[in-house]
């Protein structure tokens, strides 16, 4: 199950550590970060700024090589936990430009809410211009709302849906909602009384 955006960033000085020492190409560099055993270490190299614009360059070295969307969301990730730059902003506007083509699904979403100010967004709103603009399908929507413990609008969403191909998405809403599980199960069984519970939410 994919992580809530939240969740995301609770990142350990540990993890930047690990993906400095990844990205790096600069063996010296490589090593001075590997030598890191603690944060204060960490921060104190990311603090150099000739430092911090070679691993810059490295990061979208290897962001520009990623060839699907869980690759590319992990590095999106840990980029904008060490660069806020004009230059890092701009490339983030141009991958949001090509992401950003109907239809927009769960795993196309799932980047680019990296790509956003996402806090500063009203979700429902950016619900509803997924729908309206982006051609997101309403069960492509509650994935969404799930994975973000939207739970309510989920909901929302689930009952727009005649039946359901996804098993885990009506069991992830029953550990959230015995009340909202049974509803969705009545509707579901008077559209399609002989529809069955199989497959797996990923």
């Amino acid at each position: 199950m994919k992580k809530d955006y939240k969740s995301l960033y609770q990142i350990s000085w540990k993890e930047k550590k690990q993906y400095l020492c990844e990205v790096c190409l600069d063996e010296d560099l490589q090593g001075l970060f590997y030598a890191c055993m603690t944060q204060h270490q960490l921060k104190k190299l990311l603090d150099c700024k000739t430092i911090t614009n070679i691993v810059y360059s490295n990061a979208l070295n290897a962001l520009y090589q990623v060839d699907d969307f869980n690759t590319m969301e992990y590095h999106l990730i840990m980029m904008n936990s060490l660069f806020d730059n004009d230059s890092y902003k701009n490339v983030k506007e141009e991958l949001l430009t090509r992401i950003c083509v109907k239809p927009v699904d769960l795993k196309k979403y799932c980047v680019i809410r990296h790509l956003i100010n996402f806090k500063a967004l009203d979700f429902e709103k950016l619900m509803d211009t997924l729908q309206v603009h982006f051609a997101t399908t309403d069960e492509e929507c509650a994935k969404i709302c799930l994975i973000e413990n939207q739970y309510d609008l989920a909901f929302h969403y689930m009952m727009k849906l005649d039946d359901l191909e996804n098993d885990a998405m009506l069991e992830l809403m029953h550990s959230f909602s015995t009340t909202y599980y049974l509803l969705l199960k009545k509707h579901y069984a008077s559209t399609l009384p002989n529809y069955t519970y199989q497959l797996a939410f990923s």
